[in-house]
């Protein structure tokens, strides 16, 4: 397998049916570990149920168990949904990443984990 592979894939499922996924990864930055959200996808038919929220959760207990001291994530600009439930679960705006998304900005938001 060529490639990076996340230290961490998460995978929803309802019965034998994908519903949703994270992807993660803990990276270091000096002297710290800082836990990367990729990507957290849900199925349209699932989202507004929670299933994004737990997925998220798990993926910082994860984190957790690597030692990262932090998390950070980046969103698009236009997804209000999604930066709601980043707020809801403590992530704060650290800036405007402009052109992130090829066709718009993204927000990077970031939380502590200790």
């Amino acid at each position: 397998m060529k490639g990076r592979v996340p230290d961490l894939f998460l995978i929803a499922e309802m019965g034998s049916t994908v519903v949703g996924y994270a992807i993660g990864e803990v990276e270091r930055s000096g002297g710290e570990k800082i836990g990367h959200v990729m990507n957290i996808a849900v199925a349209t038919d699932w989202r507004r149920k929670g299933l994004g929220g737990k997925l998220l959760d798990e993926l910082e207990r994860r984190f957790k168990e690597k030692d990262a001291d932090s998390a950070y994530l980046e969103v698009r600009a236009s997804n209000a949904p999604a930066q709601s439930l980043y707020r809801k679960r403590g992530y704060k705006e650290a800036g405007i990443l402009p052109g992130y998304y090829r066709d718009e900005d993204g927000v990077a938001m970031e939380k502590p984990l200790r």
